[in-house]
């Protein structure tokens, strides 16, 4: 049947008291809401200070501009968008909105979290439509007929320890609040117009929005020890995910789609035991290893090809991984096949000696670049004393960003806070150096055409070094034969 929006014009029910009351009449207690985890006071108290940091530093950075004025920060949980007609993606929470809540489900969309102060705030989410009201059947966004059982702002606050209310409270909150208010827009229109007509929300706050995405991303830059394990989680399932894949690597071989084949097979993992994939897999193989950001995923895997398989599972917290493995499907790379991936693989091994506390952001490229370049003037691909940038023509991205609630997280923080920031314990970050030789590239020997190779792991940043999070995924060359392997052959391994 699929999921349908709100229009009542196709679903042909009586609309009749009599029916109304045959409807809602006869229904046994409705049951203790159960949330997919159990509630976690270390976590909440977790949540709780991020909470009081975003909106002390919020008011420390508007403060530099001159004013002592105190807002409340509004925080949008977000809508269903629609991926055709009148069907909708499954929901999943704006993610400034789960860092500041901890929560991270299908059943919180239009919720909104306001911070008063540091040590105060109140979350709206709307009530479920039970059987008290017509709209528990006729209603298939909200009716509990068609979607199910979801918590009510009692659940949500017993849950979470926020102080909660029905959404249907949250227009003359917004009206009464002595503060002004600063609110991050274009994520739930409802909540855009509420504060368009708020007499709270002045042109003027709007110009402090920027401040606001930036805090909150700028706080997310360190992951206290609940975050890092979270990721560790995510991790632990993307290498089940892997695995899973190899299983099938035989059926993935005979498929005439079998780049889809392989990520449907992670996909199973991800779906079973996380909430979803933190963001569309790359399963390129062959020569769509050479497109960056290849998610098509619709051809066949060629004999003795590489898979270049970038995919993270993103667990129930909303925290993902980010692990890129490159794998002969035969089980043995090539002579050329060896020759790219121990370059990528000791470009990676170089980020991982400057990736220190103390040194800068900017360093992990640096690192990445310097082997990348010596390696293919030693191969003969570049002249001894290239131009500046030229190697650059194989490996266009850089080789790191920060790892958490998004797989690109932190994407608002000031440049100065993030690519031109001193590294410090509990950054998470990827480090995924590649090599990306495409078939029409004249440039380059023929033997080295339709090769891309991407080694990619997250990294915990230490006190005294560096943690390497997926170090139980194989990436050395031998290791990774040797992985492929045990799934070829098993009896063998």
């Amino acid at each position: 049947m699929g999921q349908e929006n709100t229009n009542q014009s196709r679903r042909g029910l009586p609309k009749t008291p009599a029916f109304d009351k045959l409807m809602l009449s006869k229904w046994a207690k409705r049951g203790q809401f159960e949330f997919n985890h159990a509630k976690n006071p270390a976590w909440n108290q977790a949540v709780a200070a991020r909470r009081a940091t975003v909106y002390r530093n919020f008011h420390q950075m508007t403060s530099l501009l001159g004013t002592d004025q105190k807002f409340a920060l509004v925080i949008p949980a977000g809508t269903p968008k629609t991926r055709a007609n009148d069907l909708s993606y499954p929901f999943r929470p704006f993610s400034a909105f789960s860092y500041l809540t901890g929560l991270g489900q299908d059943y919180e969309p239009y919720a909104v979290l306001v911070l008063h102060d540091q040590d105060a705030c109140t979350l709206y989410t709307p009530s479920p439509k039970d059987f008290s009201t017509p709209d528990f059947f006729r209603n298939p966004e909200f009716g509990s007929f068609w979607i199910g059982n979801r918590p009510t702002p009692a659940d949500f606050e017993n849950f979470c320890d926020i102080p909660s209310q029905d959404l249907s409270a949250l227009r003359s909150s917004l009206a009464t609040l002595p503060q002004e208010i600063v609110a991050i827009s274009n994520i739930d229109q409802n909540l855009d117009q509420l504060l368009n007509q708020s007499g709270s929300y002045s042109l003027k706050n709007r110009s402090y929005e920027r401040f606001l995405s930036e805090t909150i991303s700028e706080a997310r830059l360190i992951k206290d020890d609940l975050e890092v394990a979270e990721i560790q989680k995510a991790i632990d399932f993307t290498k089940l995910g892997f695995e899973n894949v190899l299983s099938h690597l035989k059926q993935i071989l005979k498929n005439p789609h079998g780049e889809r084949l392989a990520e449907s097979k992670f996909h199973e993992i991800a779906r079973t035991l996380g909430n979803w994939e933190g963001y569309d897999s790359i399963v390129g193989a062959g020569a769509d290893a050479t497109t960056l950001h290849w998610m098509r995923n619709s051809n066949p895997v060629p004999a003795k090809s590489l898979i270049l398989m970038d995919a993270g599972v993103e667990v129930d917290s909303l925290y993902t991984a980010d692990i890129t493995r490159t794998f002969p499907v035969n089980g043995r790379f090539s002579p050329v096949q060896k020759q790219v991936y121990q370059l990528v693989l000791e470009a990676a091994d170089a980020v991982f000696e400057v990736a220190q506390p103390g040194n800068k952001f900017s360093d992990l490229n640096q690192a990445a670049f310097a082997v990348i370049q010596r390696g293919l003037i030693d191969w003969g691909v570049l002249p001894a004393k290239p131009e500046p940038d030229r190697f650059r023509r194989w490996i266009v991205h850089g080789v790191s960003h920060h790892l958490g609630l998004d797989v690109h997280d932190c994407a608002q923080a000031r440049a100065e806070m993030y690519y031109g920031a001193t590294l410090l314990p509990g950054m998470c970050f990827t480090i995924e150096p590649g090599l990306y030789f495409k078939n029409e590239d004249l440039s380059i020997p023929q033997e080295l055409r339709g090769i891309g190779v991407r080694i990619e792991d997250n990294v915990h940043l230490t006190e005294t070094g560096n943690q390497n999070l997926s170090a139980n995924i194989p990436r050395k060359l031998k290791d990774v034969e040797n992985w492929v392997k045990s799934f070829l052959n098993p009896r063998r391994s």
